[in-house]
This record gives structure tokens, C-alpha cells and sequence, in this order.
């Protein structure tokens, strides 16, 4: 920051200024508080009241703290450490409020070190508090400016106490502050957001990934990650503008037009049936007849997607990436070895708000809890803190109920059915019995299925001679 540039502010203010991208040379990173007196198994097992606090350090404080001061280090930053820890071993030192809390880490001992999974470099700095906030009660002004330092960016715990301080704090002795929302935490996720709402103005707030991504674009350092792939793709976006029973028109062979009505959505082509026959047709090539129709679900997507990247950020899940599924009975997905999260598209324009919300953070809870969790117990909490309903499926969209339903109208019981197994086999059968959400198929040989409704198509021979089934 050039002093001109300070002098260049006009009277009325430019909040602008404050979103400035940090500049490494002039940036510090300051960890705050990750240290074993407040971080530790001992402690875990002692206050599981305070359990959200330590599965937040540990999912995601922990391995975006480790992210981030790679990063800055990778960038030239200064890496720059603060520790409870008083200057006597008896802690007459402290201030008041410290006495009285009973916070205390005496002089050298282990709860005064920084936690193993963020031990700082051998030329990092550490500097020991005895009050909550670091500017008041340390040098650490003094040292920054010895460094030329600027802008610094804060990580830690508490959000709302020892984080917070640090950043109203700076702000006000004249540093461009930026807070890492997603490698700081407190007791509870209410706690942590309404912080953030109190002390906005007093920094810019970003997430591990988008501070990483920036200081690569600003230091010109080759290991910037690549931008994330697209998350609505072309697909997407063209099977979000049919729904099943569209009039649709589209070109044929020998530059013919065709007209008639879409029978399936399936993931690349649409089945049309003309006056003609069946055609397989890509969606590229549809037009509606009315041309008023399937504007809108596009940008539905496209918000979808965004909530869900932000969902995953926010959740520390920056690697992994978003993508949307042909799936009509499965609404979500999470595969673990691809780092990859699916969401029914479908679901996400059918289904309301709050129930594709609610999937977007049951998956995450899956990527978080491990493959082998399931939807057991450790499942289940995970899902719990995020906001999620721990079931084990998520409730059913009213769209995506409809849908069921109108698909299960299709079908009796001793119909002939056909269907595809997760496998791409083509399986013909005969449905034994109805079941709410799935029909029990029997394909003889002892083979039986239970195949969702909309998965089943009607066989050759079911559809001819007055099954029931539309023609």
C-alpha cells in the first residue's frame, strides 16, 4: 500500500479498499490458539459437550490450516504463530479476565506448543499471549511492522473470541485484515456465522481454497491449482430444459422436421415418440414447440451447483468435485475414491430448497465420515452437525414423489417388464409384487430384483394387446 493510495480514500469511505488481494511480500499468516492445552485426546474425552468444537479442528481447521501454510509459505509469507502461555510458571502473569476464566499454560509446557499437525517451521515466529486479544497484550504490532507487513490473513480459535479480537484489533491499528472462515472455529456453527456477521466490516472473509487460488495468481507461482472443472455441463443444461411428455420438434435425416412427444429422458438423448416410430434424439438437436417452456431450469442448475460448491468449501471438501447425475431414484451420491459428489438433476429442479439442501449435506457427511462409515453412528454425527437430516436416505421431493408415482401408474403386478442393471445389462422379468418405491422383479433362474419404478420400461410383448401400459 503506497501512502498516496491511503491519502487517495475519499471522505465517504471505499470498502473496496479493504477487498484489496494480498500482497505476499507485505502479508503475514497468523495462526491463532492451535495449541495442545486447548487441542488434545485427553481433553476430547473430558468435555464432549464441547465435541462440535473438536470434529470442526479436526475435519476442517486442521487440514486447510495445513493447506493454507503451504501456501503462504509457498508465496513468501511470514508465517506467524500465537500461543496461550504465560511468562512465569504460576501464571501470575495473566490478565484478569484469564485468572478468573482459569486459562492458563505455563511457561515451556506442553499445552503451550502449537499441535503436531501444525508444528511451525524452524524460522516461524511464536509469539505467548496472556489475554485474548494478541495485539493488546503481545509486541506482535511492533513485529510486523519490523517484517513490513500489511496485510495479514487469520486462522484458529476461538471465531468469537481469541479470532476475533485479533481481527478488530488489527483492523484498527491499520493492517488489511482477511479471515479464513473455514480454518477457524468455535462451539457451534450458529456461534461461528454470527461472528462473522459482527465483524465483516472489519476484514474481507474467505474461504481456504479462494485465499490459496489468489495468492497463486498473485505470485505468479506455477503450482497454482487448476480452475474447477464445470460443474453444469453442456448435458446439464440441455436435459434441464425437456421434462418427460414435452411436445418437441427436431431435424432428421434428409433435412425432414419431425414433431412429436418426449417418452424418457434418458442421460445423453431423449426418446421421442413420432407419428413415425421411437427416436433416440440428442438433446442439442430438441426444440419445444412452445417456446415458452424449460427456460427457467437451466439457471435452477446453475444456482444448485454453486450452493453445492460453496456447501463443499465451506466443509473443507475443496478437491472434490460437484457434478449432477441422470439418477431419477437415487437423489444424491457420494464416491469416495473419485472425490466426487452427485445430485440428481432432476431433484435439484424438482425438489424444493430446503430437501435439495438437505441432500447436498448428506453426501457431504459421507465424504467426511469415510466410505466405511455407511449410515452408522459416525455417519450420523457428522450428518447431525452439519445441519443434515441423518437418515438414511433424504426425504423424497414432492417433483420427484410426482414422478414416482406417474411411473408406478404404468405398472401391475404379472406384468412383463424390462429394465437395466447398475451393470448396463438388459434384464426382462416379471413383476411379483409391488412395493411403494421399487417392484420386485423376477427374472427366473432364482434372479430377483427390486428395480424403482421409473427405471422400468413396459416388454415388447406387454406393450401390445391391452397391458394397462401406455402405448
Amino acid at each position: 500500500m503506497r501512502r498516496s493510495e491511503i491519502d487517495a480514500i475519499p471522505l465517504e469511505g471505499d470498502v473496496s479498499f479493504r477487498e484489496r488481494a494480498i500482497e505476499p511480500e507485505r502479508g503475514a499468516l497468523l495462526v491463532v490458539d492451535l495449541q495442545k492445552g486447548e487441542y488434545n485426546p485427553e481433553k476430547r474425552a473430558k468435555e464432549p459437550e464441547h465435541r462440535y468444537l473438536f470434529d470442526r479442528i479436526r475435519d476442517m481447521v486442521i487440514p486447510n490450516g495445513q493447506r493454507l501454510i503451504a501456501a503462504c509459505r509457498s508465496a513468501g509469507m511470514e508465517i506467524v504463530y500465537t500461543v496461550v502461555e504465560c511468562l512465569t510458571r504460576d501464571g501470575r502473569d495473566r490478565s484478569l479476565d484469564y485468572k478468573v476464566s482459569g486459562i492458563f499454560a505455563a511457561r515451556g509446557s506442553r499445552e503451550a506448543e502449537v499441535i503436531d499437525e501444525l508444528r511451525p517451521g524452524d524460522d516461524d515466529i511464536v509469539i505467548p499471549k496472556t489475554a485474548s486479544s494478541v495485539f493488546n497484550s503481545t509486541n506482535i504490532e511492533y513485529v510486523l511492522r519490523n517484517l513490513g507487513v500489511e496485510y495479514v490473513a487469520v486462522m484458529g480459535i476461538l471465531t468469537d473470541q481469541c479470532v476475533e479480537s485479533a481481527v478488530r484489533d488489527g483492523c484498527d491499528r491499520g493492517f488489511l485484515m482477511t479471515l479464513v472462515d473455514d480454518a477457524s472455529a468455535t462451539h457451534s456453527i450458529e456461534r461461528h456465522r454470527e461472528a462473522l456477521r459482527g465483524f465483516g466490516g472489519y476484514c474481507r472473509i474467505r474461504t481456504t481454497h479462494e485465499l490459496v487460488r489468489e495468492l497463486a495468481a498473485v505470485s505468479g507461482d506455477g503450482d497454482e491449482p487448476p480452475p474447477p472443472r464445470e460443474m453444469v455441463t453442456d448435458v446439464d443444461r440441455a436435459q434441464a430444459r425437456f421434462e418427460a411428455g414435452d411436445a418437441v420438434r427436431f431435424a432428421a435425416g434428409g433435412g425432414s422436421r419431425k414433431t412429436g412427444a418426449i417418452e424418457k429422458l434418458n442421460p445423453k438423448r431423449a426418446r421421442v415418440r413420432c407419428e413415425d416410430g421411437v427416436w433416440d434424439v440428442p438433446y442439442r438437436l430438441l426444440d419445444h414447440l412452445d417456446e415458452s417452456r424449460g427456460g427457467g431450469n437451466e439457471q435452477r442448475l446453475i444456482e444448485v451447483a454453486r450452493q453445492a460448491r460453496a456447501l463443499m468449501d465451506e466443509h473443507g471438501l475443496h478437491e472434490w468435485t460437484f457434478r449432477f447425475s441422470a439418477a431419477r431414484g437415487r437423489l444424491g451420491e457420494c464416491r469416495e475414491r473419485e472425490r466426487l459428489i452427485r445430485l440428481s438433476r432432476r431433484h435439484a429442479v424438482n425438489g424444493g430448497p430446503r430437501e435439495v439442501r438437505d441432500t447436498i449435506l448428506h453426501e457431504i457427511a459421507h465424504a467426511l465420515a469415510g466410505a466405511k462409515a455407511r449410515h452408522g453412528p459416525a455417519w450420523k454425527a457428522i450428518a447431525k452437525r452439519l445441519g443434515a437430516t441423518p437418515k438414511a436416505r433424504a426425504e423424497e421431493g414432492e417433483g420427484a414423489r410426482a414422478d414416482r408415482e406417474a411411473a408406478k401408474a404404468r405398472f401391475r403386478a404379472g406384468m412383463e417388464v424390462s429394465f437395466r442393471t447398475r451393470g448396463g445389462q438388459l434384464r426382462t422379468g416379471t413383476i411379483v409384487r409391488m412395493n411403494p418405491k421399487r417392484a420386485r422383479v423376477d427374472c427366473g433362474g432364482g434372479a430377483a430384483y427390486l428395480v424403482p419404478y421409473p427405471a422400468l420400461e413396459p416388454a415388447p410383448s406387454a406393450s401390445e394387446g391391452g397391458s394397462g401400459a401406455p402405448g
